[in-house]
C-alpha cells in the first residue's frame, strides 16, 4: 500500500472531526449574529421615540447610528472581555487537569 494511502486513512478520523467542529462553529456564528441582531432590533425598537425626538430637535442620521452602533459595541466589548477572562480562567483550570499539569 501507498504511503499516502496509510496516511490518509490514519487522519481519516481526525480530519471528520474537524470538519464536524468547523460546521458547529458556523452554525454557532449564525446563531450568534442573529442574536445581536435581534438584540440591537429589540433595542432600537424601545428607543424609537427617543430617536425620533433627537431627530425632530437637529440631530442627524450619523448620529443616531453613531449612537445605536456605539451602545451595541459596548455590549460587544463587555460579552468579549468576560468572555476572554473566563475563557483564561478555564483553561489554566482544565491545563492542570490534563497530564497533572500544574497549569503554569
Amino acid at each position: 500500500m501507498a504511503m499516502d494511502k496509510v496516511i490518509a486513512d490514519s487522519t481519516t478520523r481526525e480530519n471528520f472531526n474537524m470538519l464536524l467542529l468547523t460546521v458547529f462553529a458556523a452554525v454557532a456564528l449564525v446563531l450568534a449574529a442573529v442574536g445581536i441582531y435581534g438584540l440591537m432590533s429589540y433595542a432600537v425598537e424601545q428607543r424609537t421615540q427617543e430617536i425620533g425626538i433627537r431627530m425632530a430637535l437637529g440631530a442627524d442620521q450619523g448620529k443616531m447610528l453613531k449612537l445605536v452602533l456605539g451602545q451595541g459595541m459596548l455590549l460587544a466589548a463587555i460579552g468579549i472581555a468576560i468572555g476572554l477572562a473566563a475563557a483564561y480562567g478555564l483553561t489554566r483550570v482544565l491545563a492542570g487537569l490534563l497530564f497533572g499539569g500544574k497549569g503554569d
